[in-house]
């Protein structure tokens, strides 16, 4: 299956979704997908097996914009399903896309400053409700973050297996809904 990654954050961001989309994307791709992200960035960490296209988040705000539509656009044309990440700068591209180009799209609704960001704007409200509507699914939970390896303490194995078990379930819930 073909996917493409719609995010506002990947690494370097340091944000937790940053990581989270960096950790769905290696997980999908051990999956035998092809995924491809979209991101708003310059140097991002690299994952084999995962094509990463950035726009640079130095240029113009409408600027940046178009570019990411367009880039978006090109991925969407050859992809089976989108995963978008919530916040405005994918929203409304995606809308703008999938207007155009009948194509199903899974809606992470798992960045709480976007989330938050939405409320207080009412033109950032209307469109993330629109994308919400448009959406097959809406997943609003993300998998506990990684457990910290602290110096001077022992290994978190319990900690670990629990995590790469929650990741194992997520990704099972993700491959019911994308068939």
């Amino acid at each position: 299956m073909k996917i493409v990654l719609a995010t506002p954050l990947y690494p370097p961001d340091t944000e937790p979704i940053a990581q989270y989309n960096k950790e769905l994307a290696k997980r999908m791709a051990t999956q035998r997908h092809k995924v491809t992200i979209v991101t708003y960035g310059k140097y991002p960490e690299q994952i084999e097996g995962v094509s990463i296209i950035t726009t640079d988040k130095r240029k113009f705000s409408l600027m940046r914009i178009i570019d990411y539509t367009i880039k978006l656009g090109k991925e969407t044309k050859k992809s089976n399903i989108i995963y978008v990440q919530n916040g405005a700068s994918v929203e409304l591209p995606i809308l703008l896309i999938t207007s155009i180009i009948k194509k199903p799209f899974i809606f992470f609704e798992t960045d709480t400053n976007a989330l938050r960001r939405a409320e207080k704007n009412i033109f950032l409200k209307i469109l993330h409700r629109a994308v919400r509507r448009r959406a097959r699914a809406i997943i609003t939970e993300t998998p506990p973050l990684r457990p910290e390896i602290l110096p001077f303490s022992a290994y978190p194995e319990k900690e670990f297996l629990k995590y790469e078990a929650n990741w194992d379930a997520y990704i099972k819930t993700l491959s019911k809904i994308t068939s």
